[in-house]
């Protein structure tokens, strides 16, 4: 069996040649980032109520953001790649887990919204390049994905949300994290550094995350269910 480095770097190879797959496709690759912005937004509108508590802000924006897709993760995946021998040396091992199943995550997310957007390129209506994105037609291509990859990645989220929800409430932690500033700014790591502390912050004020989370991976799987039985919108 192979071990958490050992996975990690596999994983980390894997999301990084595929990034340089799309970028060989300037059409498919404008569109793979516009409609990952698109459905981040769209997971915020959706869980608009619970950022109504304070403790959820963070949490939904990271999840919309670092998962979902609203920013750019190219740049993160590449040093994530860079500072791999100097991750595995200072972070601690429950952090270390985690980064792994976050790369876990994103591998599967990146290659379910690289197949959507070929779906949604193919499309008649697409070729005219329309401004916004068509919510029925996002909808329509999702439906050409695999359900059982698509719920995979929802439960993917559960899980890497109640890892580092674990590792926030471990002490010293935190600390740790900070401490890796100076070393992340000398390695020109810095976009990964962020993306650790944005975690890190977004689950430290929930004290404890499941009920967040249980709400979360409801509302998405009856979202994909609909979708997959034939609706052409984002409902609960």
């Amino acid at each position: 069996m192979l071990s958490v480095p050992q996975r990690l770097k596999s994983e980390i190879l894997a999301v990084n040649e595929l990034h340089q797959q799309l970028a060989k496709q300037p059409q498919l690759h404008a569109t793979f980032n516009k409609l990952r912005h698109w459905r981040g937004q769209r997971f915020e509108q959706l869980h608009a109520d619970l950022q109504k508590d304070k403790r959820y802000q963070l949490a939904v924006h990271f999840i919309a953001r670092d998962i979902f897709g609203a920013a750019d993760i190219q740049l993160r995946d590449q040093q994530m790649a860079t500072a791999f021998n100097t991750m595995i040396k200072v972070l601690p091992e429950s952090l270390l887990n985690t980064v792994l199943l976050a790369m876990r995550l994103n591998h599967l997310s990146l290659s379910l919204d690289a197949e959507l957007t070929q779906h949604y390129l193919a499309q008649e209506y697409a070729l005219a390049e329309p401004v916004a994105i068509n919510e029925a037609q996002y909808c329509q291509a999702m439906r050409q994905l695999d359900k059982a990859q698509q719920l995979q990645r929802i439960e993917l989220i559960q899980q890497v949300g109640m890892n580092i929800d674990a590792v926030v409430r471990t002490p010293f932690v935190g600390i740790a994290l900070k401490m890796c500033r100076a070393p992340a700014r000398a390695a020109n790591i810095w976009a990964l550094q962020l993306y650790l502390e944005r975690g890190f912050a977004a689950f430290e004020p929930l004290r404890g995350a499941s009920i967040f989370l249980n709400m979360v991976r409801s509302r998405e799987n009856t979202i994909i269910e609909n979708i997959m039985l034939g609706a052409d919108d984002f409902r609960y």
